[in-house]
């Protein structure tokens, strides 16, 4: 479908709470969040995770910049900006727990998922930023594939 995208990055390593993908809306256009995840791609032990995604506030900083892939060829190119966490991402403060548009705790062996009902799918504002993040560390090093799909509205 015409202007739905896909960001996604792995994480190495992660053992400590950490923001694992950044996104921002363009100037001229909303974004709808249609699905997110977090799995442990590489560790056996089983452990509790818990995961948010949260609308952000502040000036971003650090992070790799992530190209977000459009999911039907010929599409345009994103119009927002997107990192990962591999470098730390920095300068946000994320809305609180109860403010999350997504939070829970899951088994990293089965990973966390955020799919709402189309009318439960939260919208970003022109210009507003989205954080996916761990709320607290992970006792062995495990790489996490972090992915959001939304679609660009505008």
């Amino acid at each position: 479908m015409r202007g739905v995208f896909r960001l996604v990055d792995t994480l190495t390593a992660v053992t400590t709470a950490k923001q694992l993908l950044y996104l921002a809306a363009p100037s001229g256009a909303v974004v709808e969040i249609l699905s997110a995840r977090v799995t442990a791609q590489d560790d056996d032990t089983s452990e509790q995770i818990m995961v948010e995604l949260n609308r952000a506030t502040g000036t971003v900083g650090g992070g790799d910049a992530l190209t977000s892939k459009p999911t039907e060829e010929g599409s345009a190119a994103y119009g927002g900006s997107a990192k990962g966490g591999n470098t730390a991402i920095t300068g946000m403060t994320p809305d609180g727990e109860s403010d999350a548009i997504a939070s829970g705790g899951a088994n990293k062996l089965a990973g966390w998922e955020y799919v709402p009902l189309p009318e439960e799918r939260a919208t970003l504002a022109p210009d507003d930023q989205l954080v996916l993040r761990t709320v607290d560390d992970i006792s062995a090093a495990t790489d996490l594939t972090c992915e959001i799909t939304f679609r660009e509205i505008g």
